[in-house]
């Protein structure tokens, strides 16, 4: 009866143990189930966002992308034109544009990397004599410019140093973040020569005076573009719209005769001054005006440089209208803007 009673007790021990396995195997069971449900809709989700992702580039694509683009920055830039030159009757030059360049800092390159700043600061000061200090000020002040002009009117001789540099980028790498603008400005190659008749032009206003004035529209051209735009395959383009320059004007002036009115009138005032003295030399043939030239002459390349009339004591003294209407007082060409009693000049009129 004991033997049987163990036997009993050791089945009994050995269904408790298969008992606690099934509990545990159906707990598993469960667990296992509730996260192939979770995993099951978090796939479903990502599956309905995947789709929708889909849908929307499918049919919206290319509106969203062109806004993503529309926000970026893209930068045009000005392609100055050149205006046309003024030559006399025989073709010498009196009056040209000569292409210059200005120097343009990108603060916001030279920031985008701690390499660039210091090599592009050594280069500048190297080249061009600008102070460190004032450069790093301007560039710590305009973390986000693009578009800073330190020097303009720079000459293709006087930037070539600084380009050298650049082009070598084995031993240059860095030096980045600046760049030339094209510009031109205006030259009168013999300074005083005809300037009654010339005038002169600026860059911001045109011409100002005589034929410059006179023929704007025709030595004025139209400014290009080079800008950057995206196209229907949201590739962005590059494209540069050339500019169209001004035309030429040749005059019936001539240089000899110009020359030795100017010559005769500077010895006239020389040797006994006056207010004002005009000579107009024409071609009794046909009209043509050979030679016209007045007293007080001024520089055409600095025509707003009263010395040579006014000592620099006169001139400090004098007050803001006083200056200008000096300077309209020499700009005049006295031999067509000045009114005058004919005289004698007349009487072959009054006899016919």
């Amino acid at each position: 009866m004991a033997g049987k009673n163990a036997t009993r007790i050791r089945k009994s021990n050995r269904t408790d143990g298969n008992g606690d396995r099934k509990k545990k195997r159906t707990v598993l069971i469960r667990v296992q189930k509730k996260i192939s449900i979770v995993f099951f809709l978090i796939g479903m989700v990502l599956l309905t966002l995947a789709a929708k992702v889909f849908l929307i580039n499918y049919h919206d694509g290319d509106k969203y992308s062109k806004e993503v683009l529309d926000h970026q920055q893209y930068t045009s830039t000005v392609l100055p034109y050149k205006r046309g030159e003024i030559l006399d009757s025989k073709g010498t030059i009196l009056a040209y544009s000569e292409k210059v360049y200005n120097l343009i800092l990108d603060p916001k390159i030279i920031l985008s990397d701690d390499r660039y700043r210091e090599p592009t600061v050594d280069a500048l000061v190297e080249c061009f004599g600008l102070q460190r200090a004032d450069l790093e000020n301007v560039i710590d002040s305009n973390p986000d410019s693009s578009y800073q002009k330190l020097l303009k009117n720079l000459t293709s001789d006087q930037i070539e140093a600084f380009n050298d540099k650049v082009a070598d980028t084995k031993n240059n790498p860095f030096i980045k973040g600046v760049w030339f603008e094209d510009s031109y400005i205006r030259q009168y190659p013999f300074s005083t020569f005809a300037c009654d008749v010339l005038g002169f032009a600026s860059p911001t206003n045109g011409g100002e005076l005589g034929l410059e004035s006179y023929y704007n529209d025709t030595l004025s051209g139209t400014d290009g573009i080079s800008y950057g735009y995206v196209d229907e395959d949201l590739n962005i383009e590059q494209t540069t719209k050339e500019p169209i320059d001004g035309n030429n004007i040749v005059t019936t002036i001539d240089y000899g005769v110009q020359s030795i009115i100017e010559d005769k009138i500077k010895e006239f005032n020389e040797n006994y001054g006056s207010k004002n003295t005009a000579v107009v030399i024409a071609d009794p043939n046909n009209g043509e005006i050979l030679g016209m030239a007045s007293y007080p002459v001024f520089d055409l390349n600095n025509p707003r440089d009263l010395t040579g009339v006014y000592s620099q004591d006169k001139i400090d003294a004098m007050s803001d209208d006083e200056y200008t209407s000096a300077l309209y007082d020499l700009w005049s060409n006295f031999a067509v803007s000045t009114t005058y009693e004919p005289g004698s000049t007349f009487k072959p009129f009054t006899v016919a």
